[in-house]
């Protein structure tokens, strides 16, 4: 094995240094092909042999070597065998010559391809000539089994510069002209067309976790509205249904832009049981990391517990049921234009110390991990419109939607110790005389600490817009900041 591999890393240098100049082509008068034995667009079906042809049209000739690799999908197709016998390439060597035609394999025995690298002569000369198409050799494929229906499958074999054999150097794709190695401007592999879609295997499940793919996913940011985002899962498999016996996932989400108040059941999980959904279901809305940031949400669900009973989420071929539905409701306040992402994310977590939550489904009393899982899903907050005019509540001089001391003190600390100023004026003038003053925030105090007095003029509610967002006619948008004059719903 030393001596092959040590001669199949220097069978280019040999090339180069003994080979004698024959025709002079150049990169632009080579192509690399492969051609199938039912031509470009044929079909091929379930147990079908494929036959690929690596070759090469030449418009110069001089050709005194090549190498390459040619990769194909194993999970479509079987590479059965490779071969120069009855090849162009067979035809022209002259000995001494050196070839190299075989299957490769992956570590774990998977075959994934094949290499070639040829010398036609070391000492005679030798070459491509000029050809329609010069085959280099013949490999068989295997077209693995596929499931019933009309749906086709397109897979692809190509030329490849990184395949080897375990101790061996990659083969490089490459032609050796004049004993240079030059790179064809022209290299196409092959589509395969397969005339139905491979099978799962019996008794395994081919699942996918995702997201709705409903769009676009929009939440006002306003602090009140809410959005469902729904999780999914779908049986990918064309042939069997997939019985669900139970199953765990976590979503990460942004808590500094969102919250999730709630996780329902969707219709066929809350069906399961004669109505009462899952015997174990759980969610948690406050998955933590170590530090105790809030991260996501996490879901574990049990059809039956005890002994593997009857009742089952069933999922039939390339069904999709929604296993739960997610809702989030805005922490942040954004107005106009602004706008903000939240990407959602499916997760294996910890819960707590040595407690993983795998993404995982039971199936048969297996565990078996997606096949597919989604990588994130978008939701969009968009701010709301800003109003022609001004709203604001009389008395909310802070703008958190409330009317309180905080807004008393906040007046105070405006006017004498140099505290930030109200985002808003109108609303600081608490007892609508057209200004602000310590007036203002003793009405506030009054109001709020010393409710059922009988001096009612002193304590009476605040004039409108109170206790409700409004405006004041003549109240120009320039008498409160940019923003500010959106009045959001309390918390």
């Amino acid at each position: 094995m030393q001596a092959l591999n040590t001669l199949w890393r220097s069978w280019v240098v040999l090339a180069v240094m003994v080979l004698s100049p024959v025709l002079c082509g150049q990169a632009g008068d080579f192509d690399l092909e492969i051609r199938l034995d039912r031509g470009e667009g044929g079909a091929y079906g379930p147990g079908d042999t494929v036959m690929a042809t690596p070759g090469v049209v030449s418009r110069a000739g001089g050709a005194q070597g090549w190498s390459f690799g040619v990769r194909h999908d194993p999970a479509v197709l079987q590479a059965e065998s490779v071969t120069m016998k009855g090849s162009d390439a067979e035809a022209a060597l002259v000995a001494p010559s050196f070839t190299l035609t075989e299957i490769i394999e992956s570590e774990d025995g998977t075959r994934i391809g094949i290499i070639q690298g040829v010398v036609l002569s070391f000492i005679e000369p030798a070459e491509v000539p000029v050809s329609d198409f010069f085959s280099f050799c013949f490999a068989n494929y295997t077209v693995l089994g596929c499931a019933e229906g009309v749906e086709g499958l397109a897979t692809e074999i190509n030329f490849v510069s990184d395949l080897s054999q375990p101790g061996r150097v990659p083969v490089e794709i490459n032609l050796t002209i004049d004993g240079q190695a030059i790179l064809p401007d022209q290299i196409t592999g092959a589509g395969v067309n397969i005339a139905c879609a491979i099978p799962p295997v019996e008794g395994d499940a081919s699942l996918a976790l995702s997201f709705s793919s409903e769009e676009p996913c929009v939440l006002p940011a306003n602090r009140e509205d809410t959005i469902d985002v729904q999780v999914e899962v779908s049986n990918l498999g064309k042939k069997n249904p997939v019985d669900l016996q139970g199953w765990s996932y976590s979503v990460r989400v942004d808590h500094e832009l969102v919250e999730c108040i709630a996780v329902t059941p969707g219709p066929a999980v809350a069906a399961l049981n004669g109505g009462e959904g899952p015997e174990f279901l759980n969610y948690k809305l406050d998955d933590r990391d170590l530090d105790g940031t809030i991260t996501g949400i996490s879901v574990g669900a049990v059809v039956q517990l005890g002994a593997p009973g009857t009742e089952v989420l069933s999922l039939e071929p390339l069904a999709t049921v929604p296993l739960d539905s997610i809702t989030l409701r805005s922490l942040v306040s954004l107005v106009g234009d602004d706008s903000s992402d939240v990407e959602l994310s499916f997760v294996d977590t910890t819960l707590g110390e040595d407690r993983p939550l795998e993404i995982l489904f039971v199936v048969n009393g297996d565990g078996v991990v997606p096949e597919f899982i989604e990588e994130t899903k978008t939701v969009v907050l968009e701010g709301i419109p800003v109003a022609l005019d001004p709203t604001f509540i009389r008395g909310d001089a802070n703008n958190d939607s409330h009317v309180d001391i905080a807004d008393g003190i906040w007046i105070v600390q405006m006017l004498f110790y140099n505290g930030q100023m109200t985002a808003c004026l109108p609303a600081a003038d608490a007892n609508n005389d057209e200004s602000i003053s310590i007036s203002d925030a003793l009405y506030i105090i009054n109001y709020r600490l010393q409710p059922g007095s009988t001096n009612f003029a002193l304590y009476a509610p605040p004039d409108g817009p109170y206790p409700d967002c409004g405006t004041v006619e003549g109240l120009g948008i320039d008498d409160c900041e940019p923003g500010s004059h959106v009045c959001f719903p309390a918390n």
